[in-house]
């Protein structure tokens, strides 16, 4: 995630009847879509609009949380343009995979919209809620209350201007600052990627255990008991199951056994009933299939995740070299060392640029600038926001000394890259015979990998859990109407009970009279 700040939110168009979130009920819905179903959960919202309302939108195969609907709840009365500026930036800025389905990835079903994960849907929430609802400045141009005219505000066109140069200040920010100096990082972060540093660096350095980038990554596991968390969790994944009108057909089949009359058998009578029923098994099966996916990942993984969790002194063995082999390979170590530790230094000086423009953007206010020009021009013609253009060159003109930083240091970077790649090669020239330490380098890089399927997998489970969590909701009010349905059934079987037992007495005794019901008190008073 970049940290580039976000175009400026319509708080003049903020949801004034978003007041106590707290009594909001969530609804279920299954939707079909592509022949496949989706559980979805919808939160109605007042809204200062026509309708009245809106709704806040989850999915479940997912998790993810509609941002269009997000935005439309907190800004009901919001233009279109304002919806696409914020929805584009949290698009750039946030990585949304897997939340909805696209042309290249098919295995989830594509929903109209914008879809965040439910971290990046509390982070924007919170961001919202923290503004402040101002009114709409007044204009220049409007009266006020003694039909004067107002000068404490900009005009349409001048306003305009405002929001046109906060974009463009944002964009030339995150684009070609922000953006620009991450790239250069991931363009160098590939390089040493494919030239195994500094994992091959580290494998000579420290001849015996764990490196230190692997050594806090093994910590880690050890603390959290990575092994067993994750057997522990998965148990109790397999242990969330349903099982609900089982007691009431036993008990209707042996009563149609025992009783002498005619009435509707138990799947017939809870046709619609068990139509819910086999929905939500269906549901599960396709979630427990998903499951099995995670479970056939942690069984492939288990042995080396388990390594991490060894004793760090005897997790890889030391290599043997001699003395003359090891001091060339320590000469060249160091050399490419120095190369790398510079290019550190490089990617640290580019986030401090990223930092001093993002300040410089949150103290830009080119408010009193406009405001200014506009008191001029509006003497002279209506003022549009293409009048301001000169200002916008001048304003942000003061970036660019820091785009001439990242331009330098993409140059510097070029050069650092080469060395690095001729340092290695001579490194690895001198240690090619070594055997151990080629051994030793790809036990480093199978932990390495190890310890990020670590992480997917605790991922992946969590974000079941908190699935089925969601689902069980569900699961507990469709329990509770199959329970009333089987009280009522229930209290049906001993009422027609005791009309059997009253019919046979009769038949035994024509003299006999069922009990009358007890009279009421006025019934007694007339006695």
């Amino acid at each position: 995630m970049t940290s580039a700040t976000r175009p400026p939110l319509p708080v003049w168009h903020r949801n004034t009847h978003l007041k106590d979130i707290d009594s909001l009920v969530v609804k279920y819905q299954i939707l079909n879509f592509q022949g496949k179903d989706i559980l979805v959960g919808r939160l109605k919202v007042d809204t200062p609009t026509p309708s009245g309302h809106a709704f806040i939108i989850r999915r479940f195969d997912t998790g993810a949380v509609s941002l269009t609907t997000m935005f439309q709840v907190a800004f009901p009365n919001a233009s279109e343009e304002l919806k696409k500026r914020e929805i584009q930036w949290v698009e750039d800025t946030y990585d949304l995979t897997g939340n909805n389905g696209s042309s290249k990835d098919t295995s989830i079903t594509l929903l109209a919209g914008t879809w965040v994960s439910p971290t990046i849907a509390v982070e924007l929430g919170e961001h919202r809620s923290s503004m402040r609802n101002p009114t709409r400045p007044q204009t220049i141009g409007e009266r006020g209350n003694k039909g004067s005219k107002s000068v404490v505000g900009p005009g349409w066109g001048a306003r305009e201007a405002i929001n046109i140069y906060n974009y463009r200040k944002q964009n030339l920010v995150k684009d070609k600052i922000a953006d620009a100096a991450q790239r250069l990082k991931d363009e160098a972060d590939e390089t040493l990627r494919l030239l195994n540093l500094p994992s091959s660096l580290e494998a000579l350095e420290h001849s015996a255990g764990l490196p230190p980038s692997l050594l806090q990554k093994a910590e880690q596991v050890r603390l959290q008991d990575g092994p067993a968390k994750i057997e522990a969790t998965i148990a109790y994944l397999q242990r969330l199951a349903m099982d609900i009108l089982d007691n009431e057909a036993f008990e209707d089949e042996a009563m149609r056994k025992d009783a002498a009359f005619d009435r509707p058998s138990s799947h017939e009578a809870n046709a619609e009933l068990i139509k819910k029923e086999r929905h939500y098994r269906y549901i599960l099966v396709r979630v427990a299939a998903s499951d099995e996916t995670v479970r056939q990942k942690w069984d492939d993984w288990k042995g080396s995740i388990v390594q991490l969790t060894s004793d760090p002194a005897s997790t890889l063995s030391p290599s043997n070299r001699s003395s003359a082999e090891a001091a060339e390979a320590v000469k060249h170590s160091r050399a490419l060392r120095a190369a790398l530790e510079a290019l550190d230094s490089l990617h640290r000086e580019f986030q401090d640029f990223v930092r001093q423009a993002q300040r410089l953007a949150d103290a830009d206010d080119i408010y009193p600038r406009v405001l200014n020009a506009a008191s001029g021009l509006e003497k002279l013609a209506e003022v549009k926001p293409k009048m301001f253009e000169d200002v916008f060159d001048q304003e942000l003109a003061k970036y660019d000394k820091f785009l001439e930083e990242i331009n330098k240091g993409e140059s510097k970077q070029a050069e650092l890259l080469a060395t690095i790649e001729r340092r290695n090669e001579q490194f690895l020239q001198s240690r090619r015979e070594d055997l151990s330490l080629e051994a030793r380098k790809n036990a480093l890089r199978s932990l390495d990998l190890s310890y990020q399927k670590y992480r997917e997998i605790i991922a992946d489970l969590n974000e079941r859990i908190q699935f089925y969590n969601d689902l069980m909701q569900i699961f507990i009010e469709f329990k509770t109407q199959c329970r009333t349905w089987s009280q009522q059934r229930s209290s049906e079987i001993h009422a027609l009970a005791r009309l059997v037992e009253e019919s046979s007495l009769q038949d035994e005794d024509p003299d006999f009279e069922p009990p009358s019901p007890p009279r009421r008190r006025q019934d007694l008073r007339r006695v």
